[in-house]
């Protein structure tokens, strides 16, 4: 049977024996994949923190820079100024330190309160307006005013007394008031010195004072240049309060001149209350009443004579004074409201408001002609 040539031989097929190989192979692969190694999982991910963290720290000493950079700029300066006047080595060590924001400003140094130590008046610009700061030493501290637009600065002297002294002039070309700056620099001012809101009030302005036309000198102080321009400013500290010694020797001259024109003026000229004054001489005002069905206009007058008398209808009065209300020895009360103004009440509790009469030359020609 073995020999039999007809009895085929059966062999492996080629294409099993291919399909076993692969399946043998797909066993390998199945036996080497191993499952996912979680500890790999947080190396890397702890790699990646050290990463981020050591990126966060060799940035951050550039930030401190910034800081340290900002604080530096916040921080007061150390910079001396060596001039051989203290109170200018004040002034320049405190420009130094609280103007940094502005890279030009003007400075005038002038002794605005008379005590031989000069203010420093500060002018910058702002919102395109001039702002002035005065600064002044009291015991060996800077103190500084408030802020004040629209200000200029006058030597002037009242008629009354030759007492010639700095003032602030707060306005525009037409109005405006004058302080004196040695009460506003104490801080004792509680109001303007004088007023010259109106056109009565520049009249008594300019009928009871007289003033000096001396302008103070301002130097532009640059930032980056502060030092070569402060030092500048400081050595012509005496060029400039010589000029003004000067001006203030010609203003009396003028006043000497003027008394010698017009004679001397004794005694004060107006009455002073709590918040206002009262010029001597005649108030004007206006009282209204019907006459056969028509508003009438009447004229009515009071003249203040003198710190004594006060004539009304061709009757003089005595009076007091009580805070801002004159009291006269016939019971009529004068409200002072205003300077060179007041208000009196009548007995059907109708006001009628008083100003000082200021003659121009119309009326001037008008009394001339009728006489």
């Amino acid at each position: 049977m073995d020999n039999n040539p007809n009895l085929d031989v059966i062999k492996p097929s080629e294409n099993h024996n291919s399909n076993q190989n692969s399946l043998n192979e797909e066993k390998k692969l199945i036996k080497t994949k191993k499952p996912i190694n979680k500890k790999l999982i947080f190396l890397i991910i702890g790699l990646i923190v050290i990463f981020i963290i050591v990126f966060i720290f060799i940035n951050k000493p550039q930030s401190n820079n910034n800081s340290s950079s900002n604080k530096d700029k916040d921080s007061p300066n150390t910079q001396t100024i060596n001039t051989e006047y203290d109170w200018a080595n004040k002034y320049g060590e405190y420009l130094l330190n609280n103007y940094k924001d502005y890279d030009t400003y003007d400075i005038a140094f002038a002794d605005l309160d008379d005590n031989k130590t000069p203010e420093l008046i500060v002018k910058y610009s702002l919102n395109n307006r001039n702002v002035y700061e005065i600064l002044s030493i009291s015991q060996n501290q800077i103190k500084k005013t408030r802020n004040y637009n629209n200000a200029d600065f006058y030597l002037i002297t009242p008629l009354i007394k030759k007492d010639i002294a700095w003032y602030i002039y707060i306005g525009d070309t037409n109005y405006g008031t004058y302080t004196i700056l040695s009460e506003l620099i104490a801080g004792t001012a509680l109001d303007s010195t004088i007023k010259a809101t109106n056109n009565t009030e520049v009249n008594n302005y300019l009928k009871n004072y007289l003033s000096s036309p001396f302008k103070l000198t301002f130097y532009e102080i640059e930032k980056k240049n502060f030092m070569d321009d402060y030092l500048k400013k400081v050595n012509k500290y005496e060029s400039d309060s010589n000029a003004i010694q000067k001006a203030i020797a010609e203003l009396s001259d003028n006043y000497d001149q003027y008394i010698l024109e017009h004679g001397p003026v004794t005694g004060q000229n107006y009455l002073s209350l709590t918040s206002f004054k009262l010029d001597f001489g005649p108030y004007i005002g206006h009282t209204f009443h019907t006459v056969e069905d028509k508003v009438v206009s009447e004229e009515v007058s009071l003249e203040i004579i003198d710190n004594n008398i006060i004539k009304k209808d061709n009757e003089e009065l005595t009076f007091t004074i009580t805070g801002n209300t004159i009291i006269c020895s016939n019971g009529l009360q004068l409200n002072v409201i205003g300077n060179n103004q007041f208000e009196i009440k009548d007995e059907n509790d109708i006001t009628t408001t008083y100003n000082l009469f200021i003659p121009t030359e119309e009326s001037v020609i008008e009394n001339t002609e009728e006489s």
